[in-house]
């Protein structure tokens, strides 16, 4: 049910690690989480931080820094996702609990983790909404009822479950003791018992309705102040009650806008709407405070001496603590909402918005995300000038390409066409107006530009998903910006969603009702695959991912797993199919839904599924590694892309929840050496991880010698890169000294490479 652990948020560490992602590079087999730290929803103050939590991530703020500090798995919490978090002054501790209901215990350094909310088995909702610390105990509010915790025994102690009229089931928001009664504001309203009586009993609890001041409707917030309650719901009213009040609710308006959320601390009450904050101290008087800042606040605090701190969910952490309002987050993209991921011009780029599986619009303007070859994010949309470059205003960003020809992206959108960033931030779009442009607005007049690809010859291809029309579905940008449009009379050819295009240069394309559409304009041929023999013999006609390996094979990924094509340059003669890899004697992958295929720089195949992330060898018969949230911190188990960075070897990986990565021990290779790097270099007796060495010829042989020549350890390069575990051929652990690295090409010609220090 529980276990311990220890974090590990030392100073030190976190400066190490600072300096790895300024220079974008960690060491071979860690992670590292790009949480949306600017995206701020809850404040939580301890005695020396604010800690603030995010949609999918945790930082903080000592008070008396201006640095922000991240927490993540990779410094010891159970999980990704954080619902509510607590702080018990009494113990100096923290509780942090997760979408999924487990419970991580904070306190010394070192964290006591439980499982009890998470191992339930109950029918309705565990969420986790809010919790509330008194005398040692904390009162953690979900969908299904309150959870008691006890700070002294570190564990869950009760439960009140089914507290709504007639027993049926009750989700709490919020709760409050005040005097000797727990007060719980509730979707059904707010509801008070006394702590003497039996509190699993729903009939032991009073509830309050319109006949006392205040309605049975969705409370958002409870709290106890100055020998009052306070609650908020879904207007612009504070609702207060004294036990005096003889049971009845008065009401305070503030403002127009609907309240987001209340909190208080011995001297102060702090109520927040939209983008003003209202205070009051123990006299009661209200007080609005305004500042530029304020764009969409999610919950405001005041600290005891009256400094604010705000999460707004556009500037993240606000606060006056140096007398005027400064913003705080770390590094990071902007939002959450992402749809796909993209390796291009030494970079990765994330697109925000688009359409769901039923080809429905998002309807969002977040604009993309790009991390730059120095380890930073920087984000583009047209919404937020403090933080962002500003771009023109396109909705729903779908695919991604770089296009090595005109050094441009190209960001195409499922409602206003595509959109082009130069390097120097000048951006243009492509829509119906374009000079020569074979785009022409669908039924519904909007351009809704699906995928984005590039051939050979430097020709920029465009798929355009409109079903109810005979209008172009392909077109082609040539490398003479002379415009091309492909009209097709098959029904499935204006259903396109994405396109791949092989060396061959056909074009391979998803359809959104299933199969693929492959074409070749250079002899007007094309072909409709989908499942049997003959067909084109796809596992299931629902096609995610398309790739080629660098042996020239095309891979597919499926929702009933994968597929492999030998030679694609029969892809026209009916004959030629697709057959499935087997793997422990059954088709590779066949029960999960695969919805992305990476090919590394040893043609290993990074396969990314709804149930965690695989990586087979380069045929598919031996797998390798396996990911999902048990083993690293990946936010859930859903893998909706993946992007490798060629040259570092950096696996990104987009959940539904956002974004981490890995370095794998594989990059892009040369025929010759290039720049090598060893790293880390020294070792330093603290570091128990792999040494990387990029930048080898392909698939190059590597033998490690002591200072005296004597053969440590040989391995093969996985495309450009290998790793050395710091043992040798036996396993014994290698000792202080400097050793020698030598590498051989595959035409048997030698080159020394360098040096590693090594120290224990």
């Amino acid at each position: 049910m529980y276990q311990l652990k220890k974090i590990f948020i030392l100073f030190i560490l976190f400066f190490c690690y600072s300096f790895l992602y300024a220079q974008n590079n960690i060491p071979i087999q860690t992670w590292r989480v790009h949480a949306n730290y600017q995206s701020a929803q809850k404040i939580l103050l301890t005695n020396s931080r604010a800690y603030v939590q995010v949609k999918n991530g945790l930082f903080y703020l000592p008070f008396d820094e201006n640095l922000t500090y991240n927490l993540s798995k990779n410094d010891g919490l159970s999980e990704g996702i954080i619902a509510a978090t607590g702080f018990d002054n009494q113990k100096n501790a923290i509780l942090i609990a997760y979408q999924n209901g487990t419970l991580d215990w904070l306190k010394d350094g070192k964290i006591v983790v439980n499982t009890l909310i998470k191992d339930l088995s109950i029918t309705q909702s565990k969420s986790i909404n809010d919790i509330y610390f008194h005398q040692k105990k904390a009162y953690i509010c979900t969908d299904f009822g309150v959870v008691i915790w006890d700070s002294e025994r570190q564990m869950i102690v009760d439960t009140y479950q089914n507290l709504g009229i007639a027993g049926i089931n009750l989700k709490i928001n919020s709760a409050t003791i005040s005097k000797d009664s727990l007060v719980l504001a509730t979707e059904r309203g707010v509801m008070i018992g006394a702590l003497s009586n039996n509190l699993k009993d729903f009939n032991q609890w009073k509830r309050f309705t319109n006949l006392n001041g205040i309605s049975s409707n969705n409370t958002k917030k409870i709290v106890s102040f100055n020998g009052k309650i306070y609650a908020i719901q879904n207007n612009n009213l504070l609702y207060r009650y004294t036990h005096l009040d003889n049971n009845a609710w008065t009401t305070i308006a503030l403002g127009t806008i609907p309240l987001e959320n209340i909190s208080q601390n011995q001297n102060f009450i702090t109520i927040n709407n939209q983008n003003q904050i209202v205070r009051a101290g123990l006299d009661e008087i209200f007080t609005t405070i305004s500042n530029a800042l304020f764009v969409d606040l999610q919950d405001a605090k005041s600290d005891m001496n009256g400094k604010i701190f705000a999460a707004d969910s556009q500037n993240g952490l606000i606060t006056n603590k140096n007398n005027v309002f400064e913003k705080y987050f770390p590094n990071s993209p902007a939002n959450l909402p992402t749809q796909r991921i993209y390796f291009g011009n030494q970079q990765i780029a994330v697109s925000s918005g688009g359409f769901d599986a039923n080809l429905t619009a998002k309807n969002q303007q977040l604009g993309f995300y790009i991390f730059d070859e120095n380890g930073l994010w920087k984000n583009y949309n047209h919404y937020d000038a403090l933080n962002a470059q500003t771009i023109p205003l396109m909705n729903d960003i779908v695919d991604i390409f770089y296009a090595e020809t005109d050094k441009s992206w190209y960001f195409t959108s499922f409602a206003d066409g595509v959109l082009v960033k130069k390097n120097d931030n000048t951006f243009t779009i492509f829509n119906t107006l374009t000079t020569g442009t074979s785009f022409r607005n669908d039924i519904t007049g909007k351009l809704r530009i699906t995928g984005v690809a590039g051939d050979r010859n430097g020709d920029i291809w465009f798929t355009q998903y409109q079903p109810n029309t005979n209008l172009p579905y392909l077109h082609v940008k040539r490398n003479n910006n002379t415009w091309q449009g492909f009209s097709s009379n098959q029904p499935e050819s204006r259903q396109i969603t994405d396109i791949f295009i092989d060396r061959n240069g056909f074009k391979w394309m998803k359809i959104a009702t299933g199969g693929l559409w492959v074409f070749d304009d250079k002899t007007n041929r094309s072909r409709l695959l989908t499942v049997g023999a003959g067909n084109g013999g796809l596992p299931d006609n629902v096609v995610n991912s398309i790739t080629q390996d660098k042996e020239g094979q095309i891979w597919i990924g499926t929702n009933r797993g994968v597929a492999t094509l030998f030679n694609s340059g029969r892809i026209f003669d009916l004959n030629t199919n697709f057959f499935t890899p087997i793997f422990s004697t059954r088709p590779l992958l066949r029960s999960e839904i695969v919805t992305n295929i990476t090919i590394d720089g040893g043609n290993r195949k990074w396969i990314g599924t709804k149930n965690g992330l695989w990586l087979f060898n380069a045929d598919g018969t031996q797998n390798i590694s396996y990911f999902n949230t048990e083993n690293s911190p990946m936010f859930d188990n859903s893998i909706v892309d993946l992007a490798l960075h060629a040259q570092t070897g950096e696996l990104f990986i987009l959940n539904e929840g956002g974004i981490v990565s890995y370095r794998t021990d594989a990059t892009e290779s040369t025929e010759n050496f290039g720049d090598i790097k060893i790293f880390p270099n020294p070792v330093r007796p603290d570091y128990y991880g792999e040494v990387g060495i990029s930048g080898l010829a392909e698939n190059s042989f590597i033998k490690i010698t002591d200072s005296a020549g004597r053969l440590f350890f040989e391995t093969k390069a996985n495309g450009g890169t290998t790793a050395w575990n710091l043992r040798d051929y036996q396993g014994t652990q290698a000792e202080t000294g400097v050793y020698l690295i030598f590498a051989t090409k595959t035409d048997g010609s030698q080159t020394l490479v360098g040096k590693i220090a090594l120290v224990r």
